[in-house]
This record gives structure tokens, C-alpha cells and sequence, in this order.
């Protein structure tokens, strides 16, 4: 199995993640918002409110590696869309759009509609995607809250897909709308089944070696949610490397699958400076060099087993460290 992209949005800000793509609409927004998160603080909403009569879309890609064949599981809450029974679309490519309707969902793809049966409400709604893309012998099975609603065999269009598309429709007529996205995965060879993400933070310094712009203690120039660009450490010396601790993960009732590790970077000259992604949990693992920027640049690392090797545990989240090495030229 492989994880393609995780995303619980815990982050809080979508400034600097190169594999979201935002547009359309005019007025309207995408954005990762407080108030209505499925699990931690945060969901990826997309909004679409007009006040003239025409209709907008508001759309979010999500870009991954591309395949054959993907599996996919989020949790999405649509709202109500006035005078309208079409709630949003969900894209898996360009030739499988999900429609989500008031009382069911359609799929339609190049072989055309076929109609689910289950019934959507606004609210919070776990659901899974099977894609096999082929022009004869093509999947598309959806699960809906556990349950299986469409499952579409033949042609599902030749080739890959390589994004997950979210749509949100005003419906025009002075109307709007909203949709939010959590609790991501997009994997190859099996359904994710339930993921809830979860934040662990920075708390204290372990090893440091970068400069601090100000106060006392390199993590809490690098602990923000959402980021602040205000403060930050920073190094001009080659193999510099930072290690933070992080706060205790309660895995009471949970299972924990993989982690997540981010890291928000940039260079303020055109050398071609790099830095790589460090986790440690008594062992050390560290990422590729990952080329930078001048601009900031959200970078993720996703881990699906601990660096000492073997399933995630609670006494090897409770060891973890994250932090991050300089590559200077």
C-alpha cells in the first residue's frame, strides 16, 4: 500500500500547498476554516455565494502521482444549495464526475448515468471510492457511511487519474453554498476505511542548531496554527539540523496508521538550498532533499511506518521528534 495524499488540514492555512489548486467563481472562496471541522480544528471549505443571477462553481484539486487504480476516503459535509437539488460534485479525473444530489448521488462517467439510492442529507458523511480506470473492465464503487451505494463495472475511460476534484455550485439566482472536506486519504490497494487526523505540535527543543529571528526557544518559533512567517529559524551552514518534541497522542479507542509530517520552508537567495524532512523516534529517518523557493513552500512527508520499522504504536508516537536539515550549496 501507498499513501498518495493525507490531509486532515490541521495545518490551517493552504498558503504554500503546491498540490491544491483553487479557482472559479467570483467572489466566492476556498479556504481552511474553524467552525465546522470533523475532527481537530480545521476543514477544507469550499464556498460559492453569488448575489447576481448567474451560476458559479467553486473547485479544489487535489493532485497525486498518477494510477490506474485508486482508493479514496474523506468526509464531506455538504449544505443546503436554496432552490437547487444539486449539492456539489465530486471528480475523479476527467471522465468520472459524482453528483451530489439532495436525495441521492449519480455517478456519471463515459458510459454514462447510473443513479445511487442512498440518501444524503446535509451533516457529515463518510465516504470511500474504488476507481479502476479502463475502458472495458473499469470499477467505480462508492460506500456511503459504511454502506456500498454505486457500483459501476465497464468503461470508466482509459489511462489514470491523477486528482480528486471538489466542485460547489451556487446554483445561480442569487443563491449559495458550502461544502467542506476532512479527514483525506488517497491510497493505492485497499479502502482506508475511517481515518480521523489528528495535530501533534512541537513543545520543546531536543537538538537544535538553527538561529532563531527571536525569543528563546527554536519550537516555538516553528509551533503556529495557522503558520506565522513573522518568526522563524534559519541557518547558512550545510547539514544544520533542528529536532523538536512533540505532545503525547491519546490513542484511547484508536489505532494509529501512519503520520503526517509537514514543514514550511523557503531560501532568500536563487542558490539552489534544499532541505530535508527529519523524523526520529530512537531511530532517525531522513527525507530526499527537497528543492525551495524564495517563496514560502508547505512541504509534507508521509509516513506509514515508524522509523524504527514496524506499525505505528503509542510508545513510538510518544518518542517522536520531527524537525528538519539544511542542505547549503
Amino acid at each position: 500500500m501507498t499513501i498518495l495524499r493525507a490531509a486532515g488540514w490541521e495545518v490551517g492555512s493552504l498558503d504554500g500547498i503546491d498540490w491544491v489548486t483553487l479557482g472559479g467563481g467570483v467572489g466566492n472562496g476556498t479556504v481552511i476554516a474553524t467552525g465546522t471541522p470533523h475532527t481537530g480544528s480545521y476543514s477544507l471549505r469550499l464556498y460559492s455565494g453569488q448575489f447576481i443571477a448567474a451560476r458559479y462553481y467553486r473547485y479544489a484539486y487535489i493532485a497525486f502521482a498518477a494510477q490506474s487504480e485508486v482508493y479514496v476516503s474523506f468526509w464531506i459535509h455538504p449544505s443546503t444549495c436554496y432552490n437547487k437539488n444539486q449539492l456539489g460534485k465530486i471528480l475523479l479525473g476527467a471522465a468520472i464526475t459524482l453528483d451530489l444530489e439532495y436525495t441521492h448521488w449519480d455517478l456519471h462517467g463515459p458510459a454514462g448515468t447510473t443513479v445511487g439510492t442512498r440518501t444524503i442529507s446535509s451533516g457529515w458523511h463518510h465516504i470511500q471510492i474504488h476507481l479502476i480506470k479502463h475502458a472495458t473492465d473499469g470499477v467505480f464503487t462508492t460506500y456511503i457511511n459504511g454502506i456500498q451505494d454505486i457500483h459501476f463495472t465497464g468503461n470508466t475511460g482509459a489511462g489514470t487519474v491523477n486528482y480528486l476534484g471538489l466542485f460547489c455550485d451556487s446554483g445561480g439566482n442569487k443563491q449559495h453554498s458550502y461544502l467542506y472536506l476532512d479527514d483525506m486519504v488517497i491510497q493505492t490497494e485497499s479502502l482506508p476505511g475511517d481515518v480521523r487526523i489528528e495535530r501533534l505540535l512541537p513543545d520543546g527543543d531536543d537538538a537544535v542548531q538553527f538561529t532563531r529571528s527571536a525569543g528563546g526557544d527554536n519550537y516555538a518559533l516553528v509551533d503556529e496554527v495557522p503558520y506565522s512567517d513573522a518568526d522563524y529559524v534559519y541557518t547558512e551552514t550545510n547539514g544544520h539540523k533542528d529536532l523538536y518534541t512533540l505532545g503525547d497522542f491519546d490513542t484511547t479507542d484508536k489505532t494509529p496508521l501512519f503520520v503526517v509530517q509537514w514543514c514550511r520552508a523557503k531560501k532568500d537567495v536563487g542558490d539552489a538550498h534544499q532541505v530535508k524532512l527529519v523524523l526520529d523516534d530512537g531511530t532517525e529517518t531522513v527525507g530526499d532533499a527537497e528543492d525551495l523557493d524564495t517563496s514560502y513552500t508547505s512541504l509534507q512527508r508521509i509516513h506509514e511506518t515508524k522509523p524504527s520499522g514496524g506499525v505505528w504504536t503509542d510508545a513510538a508516537l510518544d518518542a517522536l521528534k520531527t524537525g528538519q536539515e539544511a542542505v547549503i550549496v
